[in-house]
């Protein structure tokens, strides 16, 4: 991306009595060792030459966040799998991902395999996206196009629709109208978006039932799942943002949760 690294260290802020702080060790300076011991676990000796260090009190999620509004990229660790739905995310993750300014990548404990030489092959790069016919998810496909290019990779894209309650064996026509619709919606918006020659390297996947369950379980032994993500807004978040947030604690890949932010020009781009 060619960006600066921004490394983000906070310590919780000291409790007071009143309005004065209590005695407490130098936070600033012991998490300022453990920031530069995380960067040399990371760099070792030669980190990237364009890296900030951000060191404050207060909670990580917040300053994550406050720092998402001048990025293009927030990267946040996820905690192990236990506990359900997004709380698996940990709520430094979750909190992040709902309010943050700019797409967030949320990172986990995975292992990938190397790939084969065979497309065909169970080594084969792939990143998933999740496509519908909203806006948010439009801005997902471009960025799961970008990212499958870069690793050289099939690009998987996946459209979901709601089962159905009652017996649909009876009515398969109606079936078969509700598949017709996701498959035309997903055509047209890959028409729109992914350049021609990298149309070959689609896989197009149409399934019936839970999106969030869906994504999961395509994303199985993936490189990256993307999904889109609307509001900030933490109200609206907790209806719309069910299926970033439970994927990105549920996949086994990296999630990039994408959210499209607007350009000087006053249009979107994600």
């Amino acid at each position: 991306m060619n960006a600066t690294l921004v490394v983000v260290t906070t310590w919780p802020q000291p409790p007071t009595f009143g309005r004065t702080p209590l005695r407490v060790p130098d936070f600033q300076r012991e998490t300022a060792e453990l920031q530069g011991a995380a960067i040399r676990g990371a760099f070792g000796d030669r980190p990237p030459a364009r890296l900030l260090r951000v060191v404050r009190g207060g909670a990580p999620s917040a300053a994550l966040v406050r720092e998402s509004e001048r990025a293009r990229l927030v990267v946040v660790g996820r905690r192990g799998h236990g506990g359900f739905g997004s709380l698996l995310l940990g709520s430094t993750a979750m909190s992040t991902v709902v309010h943050s300014a700019c797409s967030v990548l949320v990172l986990g404990q995975e292992v990938r395999a190397a790939p084969t030489s065979d497309v065909d092959g169970p080594g084969i790069r792939r990143v998933v996206v999740g496509v519908d016919w909203e806006a948010p998810s439009i801005h997902a496909l471009a960025a799961a196009d970008r990212a499958a290019a870069l690793l050289e990779a099939r690009l998987d894209v996946v459209t979901v629709w709601d089962t159905f309650d009652g017996d649909l064996d009876t009515m398969s026509d109606f079936r078969d109208a509700v598949g017709s619709v996701a498959q035309a919606q997903q055509d047209a918006a890959v028409e729109e978006v992914v350049p021609p020659a990298r149309r070959k390297a689609v896989h197009r996947i149409i399934r019936e039932g839970g999106v969030s369950a869906v994504l999961v379980d395509e994303a199985e032994h993936a490189d990256l799942l993307v999904v889109g993500i609307r509001s900030r807004s933490a109200l609206v978040e907790a209806f719309t943002g069910a299926i970033p947030l439970t994927t990105a604690g549920h996949a086994d890949c990296p999630v990039l949760v994408v959210r499209a932010t607007p350009d000087a020009h006053g249009t979107t781009s994600a």
